[in-house]
């Protein structure tokens, strides 16, 4: 009994041991913060076990750790690197003032065991905006002359001039009366650029606001229909669309070495093709943060875990979620850019490529892993990713602060930027692409009928001819953005020129969508062989749609009258099977005028909501259909008939 009771003791003593020994090691031997004390900033939500903090300065002077108490003896090391220029990082002690500069910086608080050089912990606290700054980007309208201080009378330490003020976007930190204090970037970095205050007057916001499109018009009204809950703003480009499409052909043309054409980058970055319940996800605000948006399940539906992954799903999740979370940034496009960029498992900047040093780094992003070199992995070993979850969370400050945070506010305008060449990425399909995993993360978490915020770009005002204000302003643009007319030259619609009858077959031929190359006729004499309008000419003479002025002559040039276009589009609406309406029961008061051949269909059309008066209730059948007027009038055939079959 004796040596029983003995056994069962020393049993009890050795589990004793067992589970008290490792809890006691755990808390005495690995060095840890045990309590912090700041001045100047704020850190959220501290608390030992954590490693990652976001925090806002009151201000970016004062800043300091005050005090750091460790749990057990440990030096400290306190490293700031500002973001805005990764050249410049500097180490402080405890007590000592900082000097992130502004804009956003990572602070880098190190503890190492006195007496166990290896015992280490690392906390990483990034310090953010002040919440009470106004960090916008603008441009200047005129030559802008920046003062050391807000008072006009006070030295002036640089000029700006309009003619390069698309390459100085100045920061505009707070305003006082009419001077806005600003950063005026050296180069594309913030830190180092000058301080000083502007008049307000002399700058202007990098997009212009502007009413919807009427271009826009339904897909947006479908895409509300569907989704009440989602809003769109609409910001003019300032620009022609082939003129900036040009500069991105030479631009892909540098930076890949290869060549594209125009109407290839054409395709990819009118907004009017990306207008879907799916597509339009390359104009989300993406610089936006909802908590309740952002859910496992969305980040899960689209990562796809393969074999020899550096990370699990269950790890990215918590990386993407955390650092959405503690930048403030939509985590699900974090999630994209680094599916598109690395493909988690399937890329080799994703599984870790060893450095110099043997160390495996990592690159999530593909920071600058341009086409025409291979320094991806060369950077993430400058920068110390040699873990996937610094390549993620420090990877996507660097995106945040070089991209979101410089007006760069979509997927689209990460690509497609006409304001300076500071494109993300050479894939011209790469908006569609980050698009279309946007659209996956919020079906897949639930969210596609939360509120949803999009901006959409217009390139409007193409040209010089065609002005605000004026009747047929929006009526040209619909039409060319359609692809019906063209203008006479890059700049100039010549809104009031006559539409020939050359120019009304060839738009006919557009609307239909035929291909007009396989017709051919030797019918009008006067339809010279390899003339622009010779094929269309054709196609409408076989359709039915147009006849000659006489059995051998067509009149390609001459002007085609307001009944003359009423009829031939009658006609064409039949040969396509467009059910236009009956006549109206209306009569212009200029009715006698309007040749018997043509009153029916002048009266379909006016009951169709094609044409209308001139004014004084007449119609001026015999007069000239003008550029403009056909515009219009064809735009909204189009809208009315061809779009919705």
């Amino acid at each position: 009994m004796k040596k029983m009771l003995l056994r069962i003791g020393l049993w009890l003593l050795l589990l004793v041991t067992v589970l008290s020994v490792p809890t006691f090691a755990a808390t005495e031997t690995a060095v840890r913060i045990k309590s912090i004390a700041t001045q100047g900033f704020t850190v959220n939500d501290f608390t030992a076990d954590n490693t990652y903090y976001l925090c806002y300065p009151d201000s970016f002077e004062n800043i300091k750790f005050t005090d750091i108490q460790p749990n057990i003896s440990a030096s400290v090391n306190i490293n700031v690197e500002r973001y805005c220029d990764y050249k410049y990082t500097t180490d402080y002690s405890v007590g000592e003032t900082l000097t992130p500069g502004y804009g956003r910086a990572k602070v880098t608080v190190t503890l190492t065991s006195k007496t166990d050089s290896t015992n280490t912990a690392s906390y990483l606290f990034v310090l953010t905006d002040p919440a009470q700054a106004d960090y916008r980007y603008r441009r200047f309208t005129k030559s802008t002359k920046v003062y050391a201080s807000a008072s006009t009378t006070s030295s002036v330490i640089c000029t700006l001039s309009a003619s390069t003020g698309n390459n100085y976007m100045p920061l505009c930190i707070e305003t006082k009366g009419n001077m806005t204090k600003i950063v005026v970037p050296s180069g594309y970095s913030v830190n180092h650029g000058k301080i000083g205050w502007v008049e307000t007057q002399n700058l202007v916001e990098e997009y212009q606001a502007v009413e919807r499109p009427d271009t826009y018009a339904a897909a947006i009204k479908a895409l509300k229909k569907a989704h009440p809950n989602w809003t769109f703003e609409y910001r003019y480009m300032g620009m022609n669309m082939d003129e900036y499409a040009e500069h991105i052909v030479k631009l892909y043309k540098v930076n890949t070495g290869k060549s594209i054409s125009l109407s290839t980058v054409l395709k990819n970055m009118d907004p009017l093709s990306f207008l879907d319940e799916k597509s339009v996800f390359m104009f989300l605000d993406v610089n936006r943060y909802n908590a309740d948006h952002f859910t496992e399940e969305g980040i899960g539906g689209l990562w796809v875990e393969q074999k020899g992954s550096a990370i699990t799903e269950e790890q990215a999740t918590e990386y993407l979620l955390s650092a959405g979370k503690s930048l403030q940034v939509n985590p699900y496009f974090i999630t994209a850019r680094t599916v598109t960029e690395a493909g988690f498992a399937t890329s080799k900047l994703a599984n870790g490529v060893t450095g110099t040093d043997g160390k495996l780094y990592y690159n999530y992003f593909g920071i600058k892993a341009f086409d025409l070199n291979n320094q991806g992995a060369y950077y993430a070993e400058q920068r110390g990713w040699d873990t996937p979850y610094r390549s993620i969370v420090e990877g996507a400050n660097w995106v945040t602060d070089q991209y979101l945070h410089r007006g760069q506010l979509t997927p689209y305008f990460f690509r497609y930027y006409p304001y300076k060449d500071h494109l993300y990425m050479s894939d011209l399909e790469a908006p569609k692409k980050d698009a279309d995993k946007l659209y996956t993360c919020y079906k897949s978490a639930g969210k596609l009928d939360e509120k949803l915020h999009f901006i959409i770009p217009y390139f409007g005002f193409r040209y010089s001819d065609v002005l605000a204000g004026k009747w047929y302003y929006d009526d040209v643009y619909r039409a060319t953005d359609y692809g019906l007319f063209e203008g006479v030259s890059k700049t100039e619609f010549n809104p009031d020129g006559i539409l020939s009858r050359a120019q009304l077959v060839t738009v006919l031929a557009r609307i239909s969508g035929v291909d007009v190359s396989t017709y051919s006729t030797d019918r009008f004499t006067d339809v010279e062989a390899g003339s622009w309008y010779e094929n269309a000419v054709a196609w409408a003479f076989e359709s039915g749609v147009v006849k000659g002025i006489s059995d051998t002559a067509f009149a390609p040039q001459d002007p085609i009258s307001r009944q003359d276009l009423c009829t031939m589009l009658v006609r064409f609406a039949k040969a396509k099977k467009y059910a236009l309406p009956d006549a109206a029961d209306i009569l212009f008061a200029d009715d006698d005028t309007i040749g018997s051949w043509a009153k029916t269909a002048v009266y379909r059309c006016v009951a169709a909501g094609l044409v209308d008066g001139v004014g004084d209730n007449c119609f001026n059948p015999c007069g000239d259909a003008s550029r403009a007027q056909g515009a219009k009038i064809l735009s909204l055939f189009y809208e009315s008939y061809v779009a919705k079959k």
